[in-house]
């Protein structure tokens, strides 16, 4: 099933998808890769409605977003990597990839403007290895781009034939 949802965002559908009964529309999507873990692929989906999907290619693990969250004011730029661990929603997020850099490989829906690009990162992951929060500054604009995102079953998400 993984690999049904990967073809079918790689083969640049933008429609056809639901999340957990929603459907979605692709607005973007690349892959892209990092410095830390050059041999571990993943792609970003941005849909329309600012949900979105991160597909960790080696792991076969889906994470969802609700929703773009852009900038967690309560943390600081100089706390990206340096803390060792940050709260959000009443959970704690242990530090787990620090000072990372994403580059992209491929755009495979939208234009570059349209999908996160090139940022400087760190990740921290709750405790029960559920959640994610990726603490990020984006290469281009400066700008803060979190994500804070679940790990879901591939089951809830549903290809459209």
């Amino acid at each position: 099933m993984f690999e049904k949802i990967v073809f079918h965002i790689t083969s640049g559908k933008t429609d056809g998808l639901s999340i957990n009964g929603d459907k979605k529309t692709v607005a973007a999507a690349a892959q892209y890769r990092s410095t830390n873990t050059p041999n571990d692929p993943f792609i970003k989906v941005l849909f329309t409605d600012s949900s979105g999907l991160i597909l960790l290619l080696h792991d076969e693990q889906i994470y969802y977003s609700q929703k773009k969250i852009g900038h967690l004011r309560h943390i600081s730029n100089s706390a990206i990597g340096s803390a060792g661990y940050v709260e959000y929603e009443d959970r704690k997020f242990l530090l787990a990839n620090k000072g990372d850099y994403q580059f992209v490989e491929n755009v495979l829906i939208g234009s570059p403007n349209d999908i996160e690009g090139e940022c400087r990162f760190s990740d921290y992951i709750s405790r029960d290895n559920k959640h994610i929060l990726s603490l990020a500054v984006n290469s281009y604009t400066g700008k803060r781009d979190d994500v804070y995102a679940t790990l879901i079953d591939e089951s809830a998400v549903v290809v459209k034939k």
